[in-house]
């Protein structure tokens, strides 16, 4: 499983694209997230009303997010 760190809070597995949109789950808050890749933007998915910017992805380092990853 590749698990990746949003904005360096939300550990999830969504599969990183250069464009489109994917969902994901959001480990270590136990929701689940849309990235929306072409506008650099995500949020929860029950709330689709508040959309975060993203500033930075990147891999998620084994052992870094106990006991969620």
């Amino acid at each position: 499983m590749t698990v990746i760190v949003i904005n360096e809070h939300a550990f999830t597995d969504a599969p990183v694209q250069n464009e489109g949109i994917s969902k994901g789950y959001v480990f270590n808050g136990d929701w689940r997230i849309v990235v929306d890749w072409s506008n650099k933007l995500c949020w929860a998915e029950k709330y689709p009303e508040r959309k975060t910017k993203i500033k930075s992805v990147r891999l998620a380092v084994k052992g870094e997010c106990h006991p969620y990853y």
